[in-house]
């Protein structure tokens, strides 16, 4: 298919190829490609040559001539072989013609070299199978060494031990006497004081402490080379039958060798534990030290033959059950199971002692590189305390259960005081699961849930009609229990951000709030925050106070035009009481409820007090909100009785085109627009408002106030047009009937209006000016009044060109 490509326009003859192949130019002549085009094979395209070639001659031209050269190939091919190649070959016949003998004189020779190859073939098989044997018999010999070079290390250690563990006998304990004295005071202090008799000393003398210097490093030595025995024995490997036997025989004994050891060091890691109950509480540092010395050696071995088990077992039976069940028990509290006193005297001892003896033991455990002993100690008292005292988790009574909860919850954080790493602490929590889950808590929070919903609907009732009490008039709660919600009026002048205020902090007090609780109350704060926010919209919306939009019109609530808001007060005294009380609430929030409600928290970690402070912001939020809605009806209020004054919306027709002169002075309606705010920014500074927050205010009531009046001189504007443009109208049909004169004086009636409205805006501008320190020139809502009024600027002659108003005739003609 390739050669159907070989397509190309006629050429004139090729000298090149002629010259190569010796035809003539008349034979080359017509053919329709260029033969010189097929010599770089590489970059030939046959598809791409075709298409070119194609445009000039069809496809049998292109197949013709492409046979016709092929032809002339193959018959260039035979010439060359002819001429150039044949020569090539009879000088090569000529001379292998010559080496003829020389093949036949060494064709003789090679079966008699065949065979002695074939020999020596036979020769080196043998040699080679002997090689192997010898190899595997070097290799089994070096097995066989490594097996007795191994047994003979294990019969040296073995020997170094057993000398060692003579030696250690031999040596006289220095805390023998000791611990056959009379026990001292105890780990929990119950036993004598730390003064006792030992070693001879007299009553009111410590023990010396005993020199063992000698002994703990052999001990140590001991644990070492046991290890070591430890590790040659798992690298012993035996290959023969007998060499198994044999093994097998020595591990046993070495085995038995190795709980001989074990024996020897629990001998004395228990005779140092003994020592230290006796001692822990001695005033002789010296004697302490040694002790602790001891049971770290000890401790050390334990750790070196990876028997840590069997370590903290022994520290379990010796040190952390005896303490527990000697400390755990009501004889040591001296009290009623009932009293919460009974109860922190009852964890008084453990705590104390966990901060100090068994500090000791864990921290010499840590340096051990046993980390453990802390868990140990947990499992035990709380084993102790699951057994002997069941009914500290009975949540029947929330008080005691809350006093019982925090006084266990001390000593479960001493122990995670006590973890000397990460992962103990880990630990030791993992196996404090089982212990919390004995707590009823969902039954304690649900009592505690309870309480505060009832005083929610007592003091802030969702039914019916929502009234104001004075924070006097609730009742509080008269049960008389230690935990009973008490109402805390501080200088709250209504009841329901005292009652919030209330049950917030009842929430988060000691005697309330839990830690494994924490996120529960906290939503239950929200909660609280939550019915304060719906119980002051359902007030707003009760009493239908007003909402404005930003051009003064009412959308929601009604417009009430006297200074009654409400039926129980007058002026704006309730609702600036309830935003007084609202921001009272905030600061004891921030300033008393939060850091108490922290403490809780405060080594819970980053995660736990990040989640505590959005629920805080929450609370926050829901009062913000709530003092934003009562900020809103209180400037909605005073901003209605501003529009409520303004005179120029009660002008009709008929006062309206009155014939009186051209007007020289502010109206006297226009004076007294903003009397309510001046009467209401006193009441601001009497309740000690900050300046911020008046300015703030005023601006808003003023912006309000000041659209209102653009809106109303608008439309006040129009409706003048209009009218006099009709009365125009009507004067000049009645001249046309009866024949008068029509008068063709200017209209002046609707441009008193505008004179009117003119200065009553300046005297405005004058009012904000100079009482509410407002710069008019920038203050965007009076600039766009004055822009209303601008054609009674010019008709009283301040400006000298007259405005064009498109907007007021496109609104007095439709």
């Amino acid at each position: 298919l390739q050669f159907l490509y070989f397509i190309g326009p006629p050429h004139s003859p090729h000298p090149v190829l002629s010259t190569m192949s010796g035809l003539t130019d008349e034979k080359l002549f017509h053919l329709c490609f260029d033969p010189a085009e097929f010599r770089d094979e590489e970059d030939f395209n046959p598809a791409a040559f075709l298409v070119e070639k194609r445009k000039y001659v069809s496809i049998d031209m292109i197949i013709k001539d492409l046979v016709t050269f092929r032809e002339y190939l193959q018959d260039e091919v035979v010439h060359l072989v002819n001429t150039d190649v044949y020569d090539t070959f009879l000088s090569v016949t000529n001379k292998l013609y010559q080496r003829e003998g020389e093949l036949l004189r060494l064709q003789a020779p090679l079966p008699e070299l065949g065979a002695r190859v074939k020999a020596a073939c036979g020769k080196l098989e043998d040699s080679k199978n002997k090689v192997g044997e010898k190899l595997q018999r070097i290799h089994h010999l070096e097995k066989c060494k490594m097996y007795s070079v191994r047994k003979l290390k294990i019969t040296v250690v073995e020997h170094g031990l057993k000398g060692q563990l003579e030696e250690l006998e031999k040596t006289k304990r220095g805390m023998d006497t000791l611990c056959d004295d009379e026990p001292h005071k105890g780990l929990n202090g119950h036993a004598s004081d730390a003064n006792g008799h030992a070693n001879g000393v007299g009553s009111n003398q410590t023990p010396a402490p005993f020199q063992n210097e000698a002994r703990l490093k052999l001990m140590s030595s001991i644990a070492q080379q046991a290890r070591r025995l430890q590790v040659e024995q798992s690298l012993w490997v035996a290959v023969l039958d007998e060499q198994k036997t044999d093994r097998a025989n020595t591990n046993t004994r070495l085995n038995q060798f190795r709980m001989h050891i074990l024996e020897q060091i629990q001998s004395e890691y228990v005779a140092y534990l003994t020592a230290y109950k006796k001692y822990c509480s001695t005033t002789n540092p010296d004697l302490l030290a040694s002790i602790l010395e001891g049971i770290k050696v000890c401790l050390e071995a334990y750790h070196e033959l990876e028997e840590e088990d069997a370590a903290v077992n022994i520290f379990r039976d010796i040190i952390c059950t005896p303490s527990a069940e000697d400390s755990i028990s009501w004889a040591a509290a001296r009290g009623s199971r009932d009293s919460p006193g009974t109860m922190n005297k009852l964890f008084e001892a453990p705590i104390e002692a966990c901060r100090t003896k068994w500090k000791r033991l864990i921290d010499v455990g840590h340096e051990a590189g046993i980390t453990v002993l802390v868990v140990a100690l947990w499992q035990s008292f709380s084993d102790t305390i699951s057994k002997r005292l069941h009914f500290l988790f009975d949540s029947g009574n929330p008080y005691l259960f809350n006093h019982r909860y925090r006084a266990a919850h001390k000593l479960a954080v001493t122990f995670e005081n006590c973890c000397p790493t990460i992962d103990t602490l880990q630990k030791l929590r993992q196996e404090m699961k089982l212990w919390e889950s004995r707590w009823n808590t969902d039954v304690y929070y649900k009592m505690r849930e309870i309480t505060v919903k009832n005083h929610l609907q007592a003091w802030l009732p969702t039914e019916g009609k929502a009234t104001l009490a004075l924070a006097t008039s609730l009742n509080s709660d008269s049960s008389g229990a230690p935990d009973a919600v008490s109402l805390m009026q501080e200088d709250f002048s209504y009841g329901p951000c005292a009652a919030t205020y209330s049950l917030l902090m009842w929430c988060g007090s000691d005697m309330v709030m839990m830690y494994p609780l924490g996120h529960k109350f906290m939503r239950l704060c929200i909660e609280v925050a939550g019915s304060l926010k719906n119980w002051h919209n359902k007030f707003l919306s009760d009493n239908e106070l007003p909402v404005l939009d930003e051009t003064g019109d009412v959308v929601k609530g009604k417009f009430v035009p006297s200074y009654q808001l409400l039926a129980e007060c007058e002026d704006d005294d309730v609702l600036l009481n309830i935003h007084l009380d609202l921001s009272k609430l905030k600061t004891h929030l921030n300033t008393t409820f939060g850091p108490a409600f922290k403490e809780h928290y405060i080594s819970a970690g980053p995660t736990v007090t990040g989640v505590l402070d959005t629920c805080l912001d929450a609370i926050g939020m829901a009062t913000t909100h709530v003092a934003r809605d009562v900020t809103t009806a209180l400037t909605a209020a005073v901003t209605l009785r501003c529009i409520n004054l303004l005179g120029f919306v009660a002008i009709t027709p008929s006062n309206l085109f009155a014939k009186k002169t051209i007007p020289t002075s502010p109206s006297a309606a226009s004076a007294g627009v903003l009397q309510p705010l001046n009467m209401f920014k006193p009441k601001l500074y009497e309740k000690s408002y900050p300046q911020e927050v008046i300015d703030a205010w005023s601006t808003e009531i003023i912006t309000v106030t000041t659209t209102k009046y653009r809106s109303l001189v608008q439309d006040t504007r129009v409706k003048a047009k209009q009218q006099q443009a009709s009365l125009s109208n009507w004067r000049n049909k009645k001249e046309s009937i009866t024949g008068a004169e029509q008068n063709t004086t200017p209209v002046t009636q609707a441009n008193k209006c505008d004179v009117q409205f003119y200065l009553d805006v300046l005297n405005f501008g004058k009012m904000l000016s100079e009482g509410h320190d407002i710069d008019i020139d920038t203050f965007g809502p009076y600039q766009r009044l004055l822009d209303v009024v601008r054609r009674g600027a010019w008709l009283h002659g301040s400006i000298p060109d007259e405005p064009v108003e498109e907007w007021l005739t496109t609104s007095a003609s439709s």
